[in-house]
């Protein structure tokens, strides 16, 4: 029986859905204040109500996630999620590997407000050959659980009037020392690319239409968007996870000042380091890479369309 089936088994769905009481949706909506969020109650509400939850469904003695942010509509009026795409991706040589390291990276959608979310079914653990969307609306008081690399987007919905609030988990994982049994440890390759990549240049000149064909083509054909590159060591490995993204894990301030607010879609890392602490806010299997500078970045991007010493397509 092939590895993706016996996946399938164990999670015979896409994503799970778990209902929250009406007094944690308050607690829970009480974190956002007009513009911003209240970051250090967001840490806390997400670690008292959110992890156990995850952790008791997927059968964790504790379940930890490296970052959050607190987003409303115009997260999706600027594109910033509303395009098809994977939170993380998952590369290597070991099709088995891989489609065992699915579920072991999730995300999780909190809906304080009603909102519309799509996705292509079956695509975390396998690229299915007909890509079917599969359309859902939750109500508020859901929360939504799925593997990191599961295709999916923030869809809009003309039937909802709603702000939209949602609480995003990233990278949730088994809290568990190394060497647990059925603990698989995935090297976590971070690349901190220059904040000019978040504009969404592509919808300037393609239809909403072309921008998707095209993502989806990339993402099905395990390829990059023109302006990624992996480590070489990314793609030989046999197995590996990989994400891009435009900010830094030291982006907080650490335990000893003062952080009251943060605008909505931001990133807010769980884990707060003493500032004589130069450790990035991440878990020991992840390698942070801060690629900001644009002329950094376009050599190693070089490198990957052509030479190919350190860095590929």
């Amino acid at each position: 029986m092939s590895q993706d089936v016996l996946v399938k088994e164990k999670h015979p769905e896409d994503l799970f859905v778990q209902p929250l009481t009406t007094d944690e949706v308050e607690r829970l909506g009480s974190v956002f204040s007009g513009r911003s969020v209240k970051p250090d109650l967001l840490r806390a509400l997400v670690k008292e109500i959110l992890l156990p939850k995850v952790a008791t469904r997927m059968c964790w003695d504790k379940a930890r996630c490296c970052k959050l942010r607190g987003n409303d509509v115009e997260a999706v009026v600027k594109r910033y999620n509303s395009d098809f795409h994977r939170d993380r991706y998952i590369f290597g040589t070991d099709p088995v590997e891989r489609a065992r390291a699915a579920w072991t990276n999730l995300s999780a959608v909190v809906y304080l407000d009603a909102a519309c979310f799509e996705y292509i079914e079956e695509s975390a653990i396998s690229s299915p050959a007909n890509p079917k969307v599969i359309r859902r609306v939750f109500d508020a008081g859901s929360m939504i659980v799925f593997p990191s690399n599961l295709v999916h987007r923030a869809a809009d919905d003309e039937t909802l009037v709603t702000n939209r609030r949602v609480i995003i988990c990233f990278d949730i994982e088994h809290d568990a020392p190394s060497g647990t049994k059925g603990k698989m440890e995935i090297p976590h390759c971070i690349i901190r690319m220059p904040s000019t990549f978040q504009i969404p240049v592509m919808h300037w000149f393609l239809t909403n239409q072309q921008v998707e064909l095209y993502a989806l083509y990339m993402i099905f054909s395990d390829g990059l968007y023109w302006w990624r590159f992996v480590p070489n060591w990314a793609r030989k490995a046999a197995v590996s996870r990989v994400h891009w993204q435009v900010t830094t894990p030291k982006d907080v301030p650490s335990d000893d000042e003062v952080e009251d607010t943060v605008a909505l879609n931001a990133s807010i890392y769980m884990v707060k380091k003493q500032k004589s602490d130069r450790e990035m806010n991440v878990p020991d299997n992840v390698q942070f890479f801060d690629y900001s500078s644009h002329l950094g970045y376009f050599w190693r991007l070089a490198d990957a369309y052509f030479t190919k010493f350190c860095y590929s397509r």
